[in-house]
């Protein structure tokens, strides 16, 4: 899997072994991502049903944007699949406007690089809404029946910790059968406020409570 080579990010990033970033609760530094294997992947692919790389069907990419002007994100991971693998990935750019709706609506290639930032600070945010197979945020169209029971239990377990760990594992069977390909989490915030502003909170996300916002008399 070439997917997790840090040499991109530059330590720009935390790379992503998994599918929940630090800060979140159930986050754990013990999440075995998938490995950094190129002989492995070539491997792979020759024993595959195709033979090789040669033998593949077209992949296609669907991206947001316009023209010719591909993020460089994608880029790089287009170069890495060529160079390391000898596999041709042709990329589809889509009008950022309505782009979120053609994507939920199944109209994109095999590859569709996505980004999500939770609306509360909670692993279901992230498992259930990205991989139940009933969501409509499930855009790879996932679907294990295990999986699904698991996150419905844990959206009703009442003890913290027994549901915590039942997202650990979920995340890890996520990871081993390769339900999407975990790049990186977005790097720590940092914001200035000045001293008569009181009540700032930020959050792991970076959207502040801005309901909490005050005027501290000097």
């Amino acid at each position: 899997d070439v997917y997790n080579d840090v040499s991109y990010y530059e330590g720009q990033l935390q790379v992503g072994a998994g599918v929940f970033p630090p800060g979140l609760p159930g986050y754990s530094d013990d999440v075995v991502g998938l490995p950094y294997d190129v002989d492995a992947a070539r491997q792979a692919l020759r024993q595959s049903s195709y033979g090789g790389a040669e033998a593949l069907p077209e992949i296609l990419l669907t991206d947001s944007g316009a023209g010719g002007d591909i993020d460089p994100s994608t880029a790089y991971l287009v170069q890495a699949w060529k160079e390391t693998l000898g596999v041709t990935v042709q990329v589809e750019l889509v009008d950022s406007f309505g782009y979120a709706e053609q994507v939920y609506a199944g109209k994109h290639g095999q590859i569709v690089p996505w980004g999500w930032c939770a609306d509360y600070p909670d692993p279901e945010n992230f498992a259930d809404l990205l991989f139940h197979s009933g969501s409509t945020q499930n855009i790879g169209k996932y679907s294990d029946p295990a999986l699904d029971d698991l996150l419905e239990q844990a959206r009703s377990e009442q003890d913290i910790e027994a549901r915590l760990a039942m997202y650990r594992q979920a995340e890890q069977r996520l990871i081993d059968d390769a339900a999407a390909i975990f790049l990186a989490h977005s790097p720590t915030d940092y914001m200035l406020v000045k001293p008569h502003v009181g009540g700032y909170r930020g959050t792991p996300f970076g959207v502040a409570q801005n309901m909490y916002l005050s005027i501290v008399e000097p």
